[in-house]
């Protein structure tokens, strides 16, 4: 991720977790990051965009928190991934709806529903019993 791209999605992000996703515009985010709002557009592109930068911003936060995870026993592996999720709901209350309102195409996304087929497959639950997530 470009760096700059990064400087802002992280003040975004910072922004909501402070002042909460309605406080979350271009202008506020440009004045945290010393731009002016048009300057973001590069970057970010709109809202919307802004918004989907966040939802990947916080799968990779989620994915660097259990993505490592090998334990062989899926037990193990499901309950890590819940603690991961509390813990990211409890970091970024704000933002964390945002997990369940917007879908997630990004890249970021796909490894946790390979993560959670993989969990649903060593549980022994069949694969026609697997609900097809996008990603």
């Amino acid at each position: 991720m470009d760096d700059k791209r990064r400087l802002i999605l992280d003040q975004a992000l910072a922004l909501v977790d402070e002042r909460g996703l309605a406080a979350m515009s271009m202008r506020a985010v440009a004045e945290r990051v010393g731009l002016t709002s048009m300057a973001l557009y590069p970057y970010v592109g709109g809202k919307d965009a802004l918004l989907d930068g966040l939802v990947d911003l916080l799968h990779q936060e989620l994915g660097s928190v259990v993505g490592g995870d090998a334990d062989p026993d899926w037990r193990t592996r499901l309950r890590a991934l819940g603690r991961a999720v509390r813990q990211l709901a409890y970091a970024h209350p704000g933002a964390f709806p945002l997990l369940l309102n917007r879908s997630a195409a990004g890249a970021s996304a796909s490894w946790l529903t390979a993560a959670l087929r993989g969990i649903l497959h060593d549980a022994g639950v069949a694969g026609d019993r697997v609900p097809r997530w996008p990603g």
